[in-house]
């Protein structure tokens, strides 16, 4: 959207990107129901998951997608574009409109991961079938993503790019200044926290928002525009793997020690592919201890930043739908 100020923009979205986003002049928001994840022990739950968000499937989503198309004809919408989002998808469907998808999952749809181990491999397939039932007709799939290198499309209806980077991460002059950014999940910090406490660096941390301010070399920080500051400045990333992080580090050189979230399955095709493309080190939660970021933090120097920014070649396509 911000590679595209000359056009209108409708917005549906909920959770933190409805906060993320309402406060921008230049878009107007909606609220709409969405999936979310519920964690049980720790970890996602998938089977809970699925009944909490049940009633979205079966009623919201069908609702929602006809007040949206309704808008969508008062407005005279040229285009929708989905971030793997279902509602804006089957309202697209009953305006007779072009819909263009915009995001990463849709690489398990239309690229070949043959080099993922057996394991993950499995649930790529799964999640290409999960992919096409959210989504299911889109005129083209604009799959954007840390390891673009690492994938080619099978039809011509999808195009691969770099991940989307934001504007304000651009503009940052880049430095490595000897902190380390930790952007961390609740399902994980309970674990990573206090190993991260015995380390000699300075660790700023995102994500998480305990009472404490700062103990240590921890300052604990609110997710905000100052987060691409400490990113384009700091030595390393230690975090969650997920697609919008990694991307952001790959484009600061920053190196990753990427822990995918427990029975995340996407993030641990992530952190693979972190790893297999240079950016840093893969490690399993459970296998955490001080030693191995230690190891991380000596090991890292001479990561090559990888300049490509998905979001302009993205902007590109939609300029062509729009014709």
């Amino acid at each position: 959207m911000e590679e595209l100020p000359e056009h209108t923009f409708y917005v549906f979205t909920y959770g933190p990107a409805l906060d993320y986003l309402r406060h921008s002049p230049h878009l107007q928001v909606q609220r709409i129901p969405g999936f979310q994840f519920r964690y049980v022990g720790g970890r996602i739950s998938y089977l809970a998951s699925l009944a909490a968000n049940g009633w979205l499937f079966l009623h919201d989503c069908r609702e929602e997608a006809a007040r949206i198309a309704a808008l969508a004809r008062r407005a005279r919408a040229d285009l929708f574009i989905t971030d793997f989002e279902p509602v804006l998808a089957r309202a697209a469907g009953r305006s007779n409109r072009p819909l263009l998808s915009l995001d990463n999952q849709h690489r398990f749809r239309f690229c070949r991961l043959d080099d993922l181990p057996t394991g993950l491999r499995w649930y790529a397939r799964a999640a290409g079938v999960y992919a096409r039932a959210l989504v299911p007709d889109p005129v083209h799939a604009i799959i954007a993503t840390f390891h673009a290198e690492r994938l080619e499309p099978r039809t011509r209806m999808a195009t691969v790019v770099p991940g989307c980077v934001r504007r304000g991460l651009r503009d940052q002059p880049r430095s490595r200044q000897g902190y380390v950014v930790a952007y961390l999940r609740p399902s994980i910090a309970q674990r990573v926290l206090p190993l991260l406490e015995e380390l000699e660096q300075e660790v700023r941390v995102y994500g998480v928002s305990p009472d404490r301010q700062r103990f240590g070399r921890l300052q604990f920080r609110k997710t905000s525009a100052r987060f691409l500051e400490d990113l384009a400045h700091c030595s390393w990333v230690v975090g969650t793997a997920g697609n919008q992080l990694l991307s952001e580090a790959r484009y600061c050189g920053k190196p990753v020690l990427a822990i995918p979230e427990p029975a995340q399955y996407e993030q641990y095709v992530n952190a693979f592919y972190a790893e297999h493309c240079g950016m840093g080190q893969a490690c399993d939660l459970g296998q955490l201890d001080v030693a191995t970021l230690r190891r991380f933090l000596d090991d890292s120097a001479g990561y090559a930043p990888l300049r490509a920014d998905g979001a302009q070649a993205a902007a590109r396509i939609v300029r062509a739908y729009l014709g």
